[in-house]
């Protein structure tokens, strides 16, 4: 994600996400089953906030409530 300030996709939480920082961002703390992982990069194109994060490590689910669907790349 590109944007510091961002959205949660999941959510719609504002939240900041790390991944540009030069520490390691907080969310690779979580331990996200592989099922559950391919299904949020299936559904979305930018970070999740960390309560979302927190909730999926604890009762992994495929996300239901999808604001920020991953689009086809144009070519």
């Amino acid at each position: 994600m590109s944007s510091a300030n961002a959205s949660c996709p999941r959510c719609g939480q504002a939240f900041h996400c790390g991944a540009a920082d030069t520490e390691p961002c907080p969310c690779g703390t979580f331990t996200l089953s592989a099922a559950t992982t391919q299904a949020l990069r299936a559904q979305f194109n930018s970070c999740l906030c960390m309560r979302c994060l927190a909730q999926l490590q604890i009762t992994p689910q495929i996300p239901t409530h999808i604001t920020d669907k991953k689009k086809p790349a144009q070519s």
